[in-house]
């Protein structure tokens, strides 16, 4: 039997073979990237709205220096943060800190994953303690920490180092140290990275923090120790694309 191609049954067959091929040739959406889910709890992590609710610890910290906002270096967007160092200005301590920090009074669990990007451009070596990471801070409550050391009421501390030192810049009781990266600073190109706090909080503490009053993260550049006639340093170090949420980590290839 002969079908006509102006007959109701050819018509439609034609139309549905017309949608096969549209839904064949059309892109693929994949999922949003981490930094752009919905649970994610840093506001603002690609730095597209400006400074907020980001901020410095210039206010509280005599060696504390500030972010900027970058507009033609981006991850993702057309914005970063952007933290320049250089050793144009003296301290007695030869520490100098530029970073974004973001913190967090009420919060019922530790949050399980940390990621972000960061890149580094004109990178200058003046000491041997300069260095990236990204540190987070649990503040105790009135009743302290109970399994950490002898002083309860000081903030635990992980701080992981993204590329710069391979041993510790100087003694701190209350900050463990990671050392995630290479000790050469990679330049020129976007690092990704990503941690499990709860991981990481019980490797380094035995346990995991609960019951604290603050939450505090830091994402720096800095360098401990600089003194008068040591090597030039300077540096631009740039974070886009942050998150910081219970979305698991990546699988390993």
């Amino acid at each position: 039997m002969l079908v006509s191609f102006r007959s109701p049954g050819f018509i439609v067959i034609l139309g549905f073979l017309i949608l096969m091929m549209m839904s064949s040739c059309s892109p693929r959406t994949g999922p949003a990237p981490r930094w752009e889910n919905p649970d994610n709890l840093l506001t603002n992590p690609s730095f597209e709205n400006g400074r907020d609710p980001w901020k410095s610890l210039t206010d509280s910290s005599p060696f504390w220096r500030d972010f900027e906002i970058a507009d033609t270096v981006a991850h993702s967007g057309r914005h970063s943060a952007r933290l320049p160092l250089d050793s144009l200005r003296q301290n007695d301590s030869g520490t100098w800190v530029w970073g974004v920090v973001r913190d967090f009074e009420s919060m019922d669990h530790l949050p399980k994953t940390l990621s972000g990007h960061f890149r580094v451009h004109r990178w200058q070596q003046g000491t041997h303690f300069q260095y990236l990471q990204v540190a987070v801070l649990l503040f105790p409550k009135e009743s302290g920490f109970p399994k950490a050391f002898d002083d309860p009421t000081v903030p635990l501390q992980v701080a992981w180092v993204l590329a710069g030192i391979d041993r510790p810049p100087f003694p701190i009781l209350n900050r463990k140290f990671v050392f995630a990266g290479p000790l050469e600073v990679p330049q020129d190109r976007w690092i990704p990275f990503e941690f499990d706090l709860t991981r990481d909080f019980f490797h380094h503490w035995g346990f995991v923090p609960e019951d604290f009053s603050k939450l505090r993260i830091l994402f720096e550049a800095r360098y401990d120790g600089w003194q008068l006639g040591q090597g030039e340093v300077s540096g631009d170090v740039f974070f886009d694309d942050l998150y910081l949420g219970d979305q698991p980590l990546e699988p390993e290839n």
